[in-house]
């Protein structure tokens, strides 16, 4: 029974189910206007699409192509172009297989030739705006995701709150973080890292101030923020820092648990590990098909499963395990926002686990995980009698808690201990008339899921109800419009509530008055929110199953 639930949460970490893909070339042509949109580059011209409110440019080469010698190498500074860019398309994603939910999957398709970025302004942005910059960066477990998809769209939030917003892509999966003893391991953070260096020198061009950014990233992206924070080379590249979602108890990869799985991989493709030629020769179908191939169950570190192709801490970029940089003060000290959602685990667990769960297997998970503590997390989160025969709830809650909203508190608390302005959220609100999940996700149509509030803060409903006929309601718009508020708000001043005042102040966070902010409908002020729970984790530890 125990290698069931073993195999199940291998599945839980990276086998959800195919869900309905969008088309593959999203048509925005009837929100396009015929206005000139050209800008110059230190590279070259670049022409973008003008919208009703907004100027976006999309596809724009922030590195070299990472072909051939370049795959498995740290990015190259781009080639200059000749003539005009036309970046009025989203580009590629990166080499993946895309299983996220509904209008999240990249609509151009993949290629290596991935290392761009999309830029949208206000439309009345010239370079004299000096404008503040909120630079994304996309989730999907660093194995998925990317920036040419309606999800992202980020014209509102430009147009609202009078800045430039910048999402990036970066090498995902074996292509951005294999590792042999001799090649980086991290080339996904390099590449974030060069894009950051790109916005920085030319950002200016578009309206932004290369002087105040603010980078933000949601789960795997929330994960790379907590990479930039900690690492020496990103150190004045960022002004202030927003971390959605990121399941911090999750430990970086280790040297050796990089190497075990690039071996594994190496080995699946025919190839040794150290020979990059071999691996240079391989198609990206093979490399995506490999990847999957070579995740194992660790019974010492079982939570690996969960993220095993991620960063790894090699001494130098990332110096050191995130939770351990912020206990010894060795971050980037920013303001600072971060929190989840409510219901963080539930897709995860329900995709994984798509039979009723017993509650003999329930303990056996527990006890995988937690070891000679797993009496005490089983104390704490006992199973009612009326679950006893599928306990997937319970389960949900338990991983809601230790792997995402408890750490970040946890994190909230020392980052402002070292009195650095810190606000903590979470986001308590699903679509009353429309499931955006279906046929994927069924449980989240009536549960707070993760990236929950990702359409609220670009107000992706603008462009999806083109597709889904789904509109807002007056209170789903109001907190659309307040949320991005306060991301446009922390990206000009480094405090969400100002320059735009709204009728709800968000408080800043720290350990004493344990407040937070509630998004809703109404949003509120909230206290001790899952604080017993949070008390009992941050006594027990976050070690536990890494």
């Amino acid at each position: 029974r125990l290698l069931v639930v073993l195999l199940a949460f291998v599945t839980f970490a990276f086998c959800a189910p195919k869900v309905l893909k969008e088309p593959d070339e999203l048509d925005l042509s009837a929100w396009l206007s015929n206005d000139e949109n050209t800008v110059n580059t230190q590279y070259g011209t670049v022409v973008g699409a003008v919208y009703p409110t907004a100027r976006a440019f999309y596809a724009i080469p922030y590195a070299q192509p990472p072909l051939d010698d370049l795959r498995f190498e740290p990015p190259q500074s781009p080639l200059p172009w000749s003539g005009t860019l036309h970046a009025k398309k989203y580009g590629p994603g990166c080499p993946q297989d895309c299983e996220l939910p509904l209008y999240t999957c990249t609509y151009a398709g993949t290629s290596e030739d991935c290392l761009t970025l999309d830029i949208y302004t206000p439309r009345g942005a010239t370079p004299e705006s000096n404008l503040p910059v909120l630079l994304f960066i996309h989730g999907g477990n660093f194995i998925q995701g990317g920036t040419g998809t309606i999800i992202y769209n980020a014209d509102f939030i430009a147009n609202n709150t009078n800045v430039v917003v910048v999402n990036i892509q970066y090498r995902l999966g074996a292509l951005g973080f294999f590792y042999n003893g001799d090649v980086s391991g991290n080339f996904g953070i390099l590449d974030q890292t060069m894009a950051m260096q790109w916005v920085k020198d030319n950002i200016a061009n578009f309206g932004g101030n290369p002087n105040q950014v603010t980078i933000w990233g949601q789960s795997a992206g929330g994960s790379s923020v907590m990479c930039h924070m900690i690492s020496p080379a990103s150190q004045g590249l960022m002004n202030a820092a927003a971390m959605d979602s990121n399941p911090i108890t999750l430990n970086l990869n280790t040297e050796k648990l990089a190497n075990e799985l690039s071996s594994r991989f190496a080995s699946i493709l025919g190839c040794d590990v150290s020979d990059l030629s071999c691996l240079r020769s391989q198609n990206t179908s093979a490399i995506v098909a490999a990847q999957q191939q070579a995740i194992k169950i660790y019974p010492l570190h079982p939570l690996n499963a969960f993220m095993p192709w991620q960063p790894m801490v090699d001494g130098q970029l990332i110096p050191m395990q995130p939770m351990d940089a912020l206990a010894t003060g060795n971050y980037n000290h920013v303001p600072f926002i971060t929190g989840t959602v409510d219901n963080e685990a539930v897709m995860f667990i329900y995709s994984a686990f798509l039979d009723p769960v017993p509650y003999a297997d329930y303990v056996a998970l527990v006890g995988l995980i937690f070891g000679p503590v797993a009496p005490q997390v089983l104390k704490e989160y006992p199973v009612p009698a009326s679950q006893m025969n599928d306990t997937r709830p319970t389960i949900s809650e338990l991983g809601t808690a230790y792997i995402f909203h408890c750490p970040v508190r946890n994190v909230s608390r020392m980052i402002s201990e070292d009195v650095v302005p810190t606000w903590f959220y979470h986001f308590d609100h699903y679509f009353t008339n429309f499931d955006p999940w279906l046929p994927g996700y069924p449980e989240c149509a009536t549960e707070v899921c993760h990236g929950s509030e990702l359409p609220y803060i670009f107000n992706s409903a603008q462009i999806g109800h083109l597709y889904t006929g789904y509109v807002w309601s007056s209170g789903e718009a109001a907190l659309a419009q307040q949320i991005s508020t306060y991301w446009g708000n922390f990206a000009i001043s480094g405090n969400p509530n100002t320059p735009n005042m709204q009728s709800l102040n968000w408080p800043q966070y720290n350990a004493t008055n344990d407040l937070d902010l509630k998004f809703a409908t109404p949003s509120s002020t909230e206290t001790g929110y899952l604080k017993s729970q949070c008390d009992f984790w941050d006594n027990l530890g976050y070690s536990w199953g890494n």
